[in-house]
């Protein structure tokens, strides 16, 4: 384990300027344990050491099951902010590394929440560029009302995590 989390601190930390961010996003894409609401960087700590205690233990995944997904997951995490995401090959990748920059661009970190449980359950291109797609035309809409962002916004994008694939009530 304590290899594993060496690998994610070595992709986050110093490939990211915020590298909390990822952490707190990790935990609220996740469909096992299911974090409703949202993270912030003062309750990070707390919040990551309850899920290792308590949640953990009584759910599906184990810790080095939760430590591996961190590791797959920080290496697409990285990608997104660096717009070079390589899910896919030619043109499809060049398609949707256009729609990660151009969200990049309007600075909506916050969408990475939902965009780590698109790429993780969405197999095809078409699926994950159309949501790619509404999240930049959201995120303009949001930035264009004048709301806020912050933890609002990671609220509503935990909460779609924990909503929007639960097929028993979609």
């Amino acid at each position: 384990i304590r290899q594993q989390w060496e690998h994610v601190l070595e992709n986050v930390v110093y490939e990211i300027n915020n590298p909390d961010r990822f952490f707190r996003h990790y935990m609220m894409s996740r469909e096992d344990p299911d974090i409703e609401g949202s993270v912030t960087s003062r309750t990070l700590y707390d919040t990551f050491r309850d899920l290792i205690e308590n949640q953990l233990p009584t759910d599906e995944t184990d810790l080095v099951g939760y430590v591996d997904g961190m590791v797959e997951t920080s290496e697409l995490y990285v990608g997104f902010t660096k717009a070079n995401v390589d899910a896919f090959s030619g043109r499809a990748q060049k398609r949707i590394n256009r729609r990660l920059r151009n969200l990049n661009d309007i600075q909506s970190s916050h969408s990475r929440t939902l965009m780590l449980r698109i790429f993780e359950e969405f197999d095809e291109y078409d699926q994950i560029l159309s949501v790619l797609r509404l999240l930049e035309v959201f995120m303009v809409r949001w930035r264009v009302s004048g709301n806020q962002t912050g933890s609002k916004l990671d609220r509503i994008f935990s909460e779609l995590c924990s909503d929007a694939f639960d097929t028993t009530d979609p």
